[in-house]
């Protein structure tokens, strides 16, 4: 008798399902504490990343949102990180100081698709897509920057573009390399520092 109140004072005991129910919800919400956790750990790293390369090279260094700043030859540019399809990818870009730069894509060797040109070698490891109008001083630029590309070239989805007004080149990571850092920052301001001689000046 005893036990049969006992059983019914708080209420109907739990089923079974009820409890795995409990537990489902408790396993769940612990997981996304966990992968919280981690998404902030990242963040922290990728922070720390951006604000060493800022140390190494004395460059200016943003904290929110948080990205270098720089000036190369007379050309602004800026460091920082993205997420492009679905990763995390280090971003390097650059505006034109003036007029029209080349508009073009390049992408390594074998990339298809895009609405400019057909691809044509450029080298080894690159091909090149620009208007046929930029084609003849892209490839004269692109080469000044051959070093850089060859470094480049060795990141994973790595791709360089411009629309004639802001150079970009992006690929997937945090790149902790000052070396691939630099190459992508001379890359992206030699691009956008190269005025296209028919275009007006601003």
């Amino acid at each position: 008798m005893n036990r049969a109140r006992a059983g019914t004072k708080g209420g109907a005991p739990l089923s079974r399902g009820g409890v795995l129910e409990i537990v489902v919800v408790v396993a769940t919400v612990g997981i996304a504490s966990v992968l919280a956790g981690v998404a902030r750990a990242r963040r922290r790293a990728a922070v720390r990343v951006l604000e060493a390369y800022a140390r190494a090279r004395a460059l200016r260094f943003e904290a929110a949102p948080a990205r270098v700043e720089g000036v190369r030859g007379a050309v602004p540019f800026v460091v920082d990180h993205v997420r492009l399809d679905g990763r995390v990818c280090t971003r390097v870009t650059a505006r034109a100081p003036r007029g029209r730069a080349l508009r073009l894509r390049l992408v390594p060797r074998g990339v298809t698709g895009g609405r400019l040109s057909p691809p044509r070698a450029l080298d080894q490891l690159w091909a090149l897509r620009s208007r046929p109008a930029d084609a003849a001083l892209a490839e004269s630029t692109l080469e000044r920057a051959h070093d850089e590309l060859r470094l480049l070239r060795s990141r994973e989805a790595v791709w360089i573009a411009s629309d004639g007004q802001r150079v970009v080149c992006a690929w997937a990571g945090t790149e902790e390399d000052v070396h691939v850092l630099d190459a992508a920052c001379r890359t992206v301001t030699c691009l956008a520092g190269t005025h296209v001689p028919d275009a007006p000046y601003r």
